[in-house]
């Protein structure tokens, strides 16, 4: 370890900045995306095939897959604390359902500007159009299978 009196941590700060070489770019966070997949398109044999992959873990890390422009139709807040998003995705008619876990405060964060004390997930992001990372799987309940994405990362899609 080492001290430091609290009258030279600017002095300190100053030459750590002055020695080092990185960008603001540089400590923006990247990620890496294994493929661009359209959502609609993802059937259960696709899930058959990818599960071919496994184990996933260190050293075989499961596929990251991105889609842009999404039309969100529908958020429905899950979870006894309601702290789980769904969202139904419209895919030029074809309507494919996304979770994204502990992610409400995330959400509301992103769509909150502070101004409307009352704002509900729901209404601000319905009729939106978003961008996603998601893992595919397959969801079974009372015998019927759906394709559902899992959600990793959310973004308003940038329409300028």
């Amino acid at each position: 370890g080492m001290s430091l009196e609290e009258s030279n941590l600017d002095i300190f700060s100053d030459s750590l900045h002055k020695g080092s070489s990185f960008m603001k770019d540089d400590l923006t966070p990247k990620v890496v995306i294994d493929a661009r997949v359209n959502p609609a398109i993802i059937t259960e044999s696709f899930l058959n095939k990818l599960n071919t992959l496994e184990p996933f873990g260190k050293g075989n890390g499961k596929p990251v897959f991105a889609e842009k422009n999404l039309l969100i139709s529908r958020v429905d807040l899950l979870g006894k604390d309601k702290n789980h998003v769904k969202l139904i995705f419209d895919i030029q008619g074809k309507f494919v359902e996304g979770l994204y876990f502990f992610a409400t405060k995330t959400l509301l964060d992103l769509v909150d500007d502070g101004s409307n004390p009352t704002v509900s997930l729901e209404n601000s992001l319905k009729g939106k159009k978003c961008d996603i990372l998601f893992y595919p799987d397959l969801n079974t309940y009372n015998g019927f299978s759906k394709v559902q994405l899992k959600i990793t990362d959310f973004r308003l899609s940038d329409l300028s």
